[in-house]
């Protein structure tokens, strides 16, 4: 009973865009998931036909009749093409075309591909949650204010104390840092106060320690628009440049 509640959960996480799910292994909740999807759709498609022909029978009779009366006798013409066509675009009829064509894709695309593909509708509503956190993300951070830096004391064990607003993604320990013409390398970091969310920790490159990267850091880096991205082939065409040792 408890490995069947597990599937069944596994097939509704497989409905969910993959920023909502850890890494399972969903493969097969997925084509169960689709192959359902598929049958559902039929399901309600057929449902629908037989209810549409259940309550139009008697309209489509009354109409004939009153056109008949209209025209003085003779065949209605097309009324059977245009039944079909209201029976066909219908939004349950066109929900049930695109819910088989998507359990369709899902279950291909988990058999060919390995691919857990959710349905579109969460991925619409994943979309708006990411412009709402991205928001609230920047209205956490606050404006863009020139970095701050505190040097450090000969009791402090740091030699420079740099607050922020934003965070620097490039830093870490395996970097060199290079202000005001000394080199530097980073301590550790920890969150911040209000409008600096973020602290970094910098002490003086060790005699001997092998330079591989070096990042010319200014103040106000962070009121610069981002760099351009360098992609492999023009990252190959540039010059090699050997580790240094200061």
């Amino acid at each position: 009973m408890r490995g069947g509640l597990a599937y069944i959960y596994g097939m509704l996480l497989s409905l969910l865009p993959s920023r909502y799910r850890e890494h399972e292994h969903l493969r097969g909740n997925v084509i169960a998931c689709g192959i359902l999807q598929i049958f559902a759709a039929i399901f309600l498609l057929v449902f629908r036909m037989f209810d549409f022909e259940a309550r139009s029978s008697a309209s489509m009779g009354a109409r004939s009749e009153l056109l008949w009366d209209h025209l003085g006798g003779g065949a209605v013409y097309g009324s059977g093409i245009l039944a079909l066509a209201e029976f066909a675009f219908h939004p349950v009829s066109i929900i049930s075309y695109y819910f088989f064509f998507e359990g369709v894709v899902r279950t291909m695309g988990a058999l060919i591909g390995h691919e857990v593909i959710g349905t579109l509708p969460l991925y619409l509503v994943a979309a708006v949650h990411g412009l709402w956190s991205k928001a609230n993300h920047r209205k956490y951070l606050g404006p863009l204010i020139e970095d701050e830096v505190i040097r450090g004391t000969a009791r402090s064990d740091y030699d420079l104390k740099v607050y922020s607003c934003r965070p620097k993604l490039d830093w870490n320990p395996y970097v060199t840092i290079e202000f005001e013409d000394q080199f530097y390398q980073l301590m550790r970091e920890e969150p911040g106060p209000e409008s600096f969310r973020f602290v970094y920790y910098l002490r003086r490159n060790p005699v001997g320690r092998i330079v591989v990267q070096i990042f010319h850091y200014r103040t106000d880096d962070v009121l610069k628009p981002p760099a351009p991205k360098i992609y492999p082939s023009e990252r190959a065409a540039s010059p090699p440049s050997g580790p240094l040792s200061i």
